[in-house]
């Protein structure tokens, strides 16, 4: 559990934090109070913060016609603006194309663009000068828009290309399976998961332009185009008594549009300053064997800041001092108080878990399988309009590149209908397997054997890849191991879709060693093989067979749990974030608990049973 910050601690760290506060915000409270004294209380010898006679002359004195502040405002705010515009819609898109696809030579064009930030000012204010008049934009506000634009968009478009990096890949594979074009796609959904990005590079861009002094003082001369720093400066350098309150407030409205562009995105900003670009706080409650992978695929996502991690095991307390860790869950929900919590427990653990965080209004994702049985199954189903969270489920094979060309190509007219699916998981499980946790041999913990813990992602994906609801399943379950296990090693099943379609299911780890799962599915004109990663597409009338896709392997946790956590997890994160539905939800789950318990039943009683 992590320790708790003493009261004595608290109160010294809040007047610490006051203390920079005031020093950093007591020029600007100066200044405006400055404003409303006349110019003598400004500069008497006697200190004193607040005005002693306070008058409005000050800002009489900038607004009147004389001084055409409201006029060089507006200059000001359409260069600003529109710079900003410009610069997102090109930081996108550029940085879209330079972050999703590795272009040959576009390291040696970054490089170069990046290069040529540094030559800037003096050094090309002649070329430039030289340019605008040669395309009559010079003394324009359009002018300085396009200068502003040489400064801003390679930058931006460097960071964002960072942002769209840290996006999974496989989110835009699942999207254009379900049919989204490549537009719809990025405007949906890739860009929705880049806004702490966007709003970075329009505050950088903003800025640099509503600052900018130099180039407006080269390229404009005339009031249609000068922006409200020159007049600032025109008045500080005029022959004569200076009207500092007047200047003082100048500085003031200027100010302002800044400030209202922070208070428009302090919500984003305020994350990016505080934690990157996280958009939820996570906790990953247990850190087992899976854990850490979700731990890990956190840690990667541009929408995610892990802020606690709970296991019951000291040991397995992160390196990571700085985290804090609990033994307790609840406690770690009462304390740290999450957005998403990630269930990665034993399988009788999902549930309770999975209750207790709902009820303190957080989003749960749940490690598989979902329910120990049917009844759990329904009461999982219950907590999303129960306590109105999201609850999504591991299955993140479906995420797969070759799982999402699958169904792109049994969705493809040339392929012809489904006519049957086979799916198989032949491992190897020694009894010190089950010696170490002994809960994986019980069906009170466990909920089941090879059909519940090692061969659900292949019932999961044969009920995803075939279209219609299952009618009827026949199967058996025995054991082929002498460990004295209370749950199943072996299973098998015949299983017949409403539509037809005909599907066999078999599973053991008494095998000799883990051999790859194998999915084939057979449809009228091809079929399609799923072995060791690899989906190849096998001619009906001969051929050779086609590669169509390969799976990468994971760089934590076991081969077999795939590389496509950090896809399913985002996904979830984004349907959070948006209020969708894009995920894999608890009653699209508990099809696989339906499907194991009507093997079991159907084991127990020899007959088929309908589902």
């Amino acid at each position: 559990m992590t320790k708790k910050r003493k009261p004595v601690a608290n109160l010294f760290f809040y007047i610490g934090l006051a203390i920079v506060m005031f020093i950093i915000l007591f020029p600007m409270i100066w200044l405006v109070l400055c404003t409303f004294k006349p110019n003598e209380e400004i500069f008497s010898s006697e200190l004193h913060i607040l005005p002693i006679n306070p008058t409005i002359d000050s800002y009489i004195y900038a607004f009147n016609d004389q001084n055409k502040l409201l006029l060089y405002l507006g200059n000001s705010l359409f260069t600003a603006a529109l710079t900003a515009i410009i610069t997102m819609f090109f930081a996108a898109t550029g940085g879209y194309a330079i972050g999703r696809k590795n272009y040959w030579g576009i390291n040696a064009i970054i490089v170069f663009l990046m290069i040529a930030q540094m030559f800037q000012g003096p050094v090309i204010m002649i070329p430039w000068y030289k340019m605008a008049s040669a395309m009559h934009i010079l003394n324009t506000k359009l002018g300085l828009v396009c200068i502003y634009l040489t400064g801003t968009i390679p930058v931006c478009v460097w960071m964002m290309s960072g942002f769209f990096k840290g996006i999974a890949m496989e989110l835009e594979e699942a999207a254009a399976i379900d049919g989204c074009s490549r537009v719809r796609t990025f405007w949906n959904i890739i860009l929705p998961l880049a806004k702490g990005g966007l709003v970075a590079i329009t505050i950088y861009s903003f800025i640099l332009a509503w600052n900018d002094y130099q180039y407006a003082l080269i390229l404009t001369s005339s009031d249609q185009a000068k922006t409200v720093q020159l007049i600032i400066n025109e008045l500080i350098g005029s022959i004569g008594a200076i009207n500092w309150g007047g200047i003082m407030a100048m500085g003031v409205v200027v100010t302002i549009p800044v400030v209202i562009l922070f208070a428009l995105v302090q919500k984003w900003l305020m994350k990016i300053v505080l934690g990157g670009i996280q958009m939820l706080r996570s906790a990953v409650i247990g850190l087992g064997d899976i854990g850490p992978v979700h731990v890990k695929a956190i840690k990667g996502l541009p929408g995610a800041q892990l802020a606690a991690v709970c296991d019951i095991d000291q040991a397995l307390r992160p390196q990571d001092t700085k985290l804090p860790f609990f033994t307790d869950y609840r406690e770690m929900l009462e304390s740290i108080h999450p957005d998403c919590v990630h269930i990665c427990l034993p399988h009788y653990l999902h549930y309770p878990a999975a209750l207790d965080a709902a009820r303190a209004g957080c989003h749960v994702l749940t490690e598989k399988p979902l329910a120990m049985n049917i009844e759990e199954a329904k009461k999982f189903t219950e907590l999303e309009s129960t306590f109105q969270v999201k609850v999504g489920v591991c299955f993140q094979n479906r995420l797969n590149p070759t799982i999402q060309v699958l169904r792109k190509e049994l969705q493809a007219p040339a392929s012809g209908a489904v006519t049957a699916i086979y799916g198989s998981v032949a491992w190897t499980r020694s009894k010190a397997y089950y010696d170490a946790k002994p809960w994986r041999g019980k069906m009170d913990t466990a909920g089941g054997g090879c059909m519940m813990n090692q061969a659900i992602h292949t019932l999961d994906l044969m009920q995803h890849l075939v279209p219609g609801k299952i009618l009827s399943i026949r199967g058996v379950i025995g054991h082929l191991l002498d460990y004295g296990l209370e749950v199943e090693d072996t299973a098998s099943a015949k299983i017949v879709f409403q539509n037809g379609i005909q599907g066999f299911f078999t599973a053991t780890v008494a095998n000799y060693e883990n051999q790859s799962v194998r999915i084939k599915v057979r449809c009228e004109n091809a079929s399609f093989l799923l072995d060791d990663e690899k989906l190849w597409k096998l001619p009906s009338h001969g051929g050779q067979p086609m590669l169509l896709a390969e799976n990468s392997k994971p760089s934590i946790g076991k081969a077999y749990y795939g590389n496509s956590h950090s896809a399913l997890i985002q996904q979830f994160y984004q349907a959070v974030s948006s209020d969708s539905q894009d995920y894999v939800h608890t009653d699209d789950a508990a099809i696989s608990i339906f499907m194991i318990d009507a093997i079991r039943r159907s084991s127990e009683t020899g007959e088929t049973i309908y589902l």
